[in-house]
């Protein structure tokens, strides 16, 4: 049962602070609501801590995030003491921002040419379906790797290393055409001419 709920919160429930304390869940909420909360619940009940889940309300299709810590006494679990967080326009936002990605993943596989980018330490962040077939593996197996250490001779990983240092303090003179060796996967090396551009 609810013994302390903040006007916030009540606001978020939709109803007065005096209609949610000594109530349960199942009491305040629709059933498929109380369900997932209930779920929650357990698992602070059995002593863990509830670092962050999300879950949507089936009234009215908000998102929410709680974090919940259960309250001992003795070692004994005796409440739960909770954060609700109403997430609906950052899981929107989310949302969108995923479809523009795979929108711009989709125009970039229909490229014919090799499509990658690193982050400031070299690894790499994003990789096109030519990319992958150069060098003979999926995107799950090279996206996050250091460009550098994996898909470079050992020869060359310094030289080329030093100009991708220079590309990131914007000295790209000289530097925005450049022609290495690369390695695949499967150990085949073969000869690349990278037109690099800061983003």
């Amino acid at each position: 049962k609810y013994t302390f709920v903040n006007p916030v919160a009540a606001k978020m429930m939709n109803k007065p602070v005096k209609d949610i304390l000594g109530k349960t869940a199942e009491q305040i909420f629709n059933k498929n609501d109380a369900k997932q909360i209930r779920e929650v619940d357990n698992l602070n009940f059995k002593g863990k801590t509830v670092d962050e889940i999300r879950f949507m309300s089936t009234e009215g299709g908000k998102w929410y995030k709680t974090v919940q810590i259960p309250i001992k006494d003795n070692g004994h679990v005796v409440g739960i003491s909770g954060i609700v967080t109403d997430v609906t326009e950052k899981n929107k936002a989310e949302e969108t921002l995923q479809e523009k990605k795979n929108k711009f993943e989709n125009y970039i596989d229909i490229a014919g040419v090799m499509l990658a980018a690193l982050d400031v330490n070299g690894n790499i962040s994003l990789i096109n379906k030519k990319g992958c077939e150069i060098l003979d593996c999926n995107k799950d197996q090279i996206v996050g790797k250091n460009w550098f250490k994996h898909f470079l001779p050992k020869n060359m990983q310094v030289p080329v290393l030093a100009v991708f240092k220079k590309l990131m303090a914007g000295k790209v003179k000289g530097v925005e055409f450049y022609e290495n060796q690369i390695i695949t996967t499967k150990g085949k090396e073969r000869l690349i001419s990278f037109h690099n551009r800061l983003l």
